[in-house]
């Protein structure tokens, strides 16, 4: 009877256990849950569910400071300047793309002419200084 008594108690702890958010992985118990529980708070899905959860286990209103401050610092500023730094890459890079083929294009038209491939190299590196001037 007493057995009866501790799996079903057991159970219900586990009932109770997946009807939390995310199915109790939103929590700071260890490395892992905390770097996704960070993540979800930066990524501004349900962060405030997750402030307000902390708040009530630790009857601290302080940690309410800790999630605005990890929301706007992270969530608005870091992946902004991630955004940023990717776009800036990209536009370099098509940048390099359009100058390689500018370059394929006077090489195509130096042959054509018969130039020599010392005045092509030349008209080629004259054309690079003034592109990136």
């Amino acid at each position: 009877h007493d057995l009866y008594g501790t799996v079903n108690v057991t159970n219900l702890y586990r009932d109770s256990e997946i009807a939390e958010l995310n199915y109790g992985l939103t929590n700071f118990d260890n490395i892992g849950n905390a770097f996704l529980t960070i993540f979800q708070c930066i990524t501004l899905e349900g962060w405030i569910d997750i402030m307000k959860m902390n708040q009530d286990a630790y009857s601290k209103p302080i940690a309410s400071v800790y999630f605005v401050l990890a929301v706007v610092v992270c969530a608005f500023f870091l992946v902004n300047l991630t955004i940023a730094v990717m776009l800036k890459k990209y536009d370099e890079l098509d940048k390099n793309e359009k100058n390689t083929q500018q370059q394929a294009d006077l090489i195509e038209i130096g042959m054509e002419c018969e130039l020599p491939s010392r005045l092509i190299y030349f008209i080629i590196q004259e054309e690079n200084l003034i592109i990136n001037k």
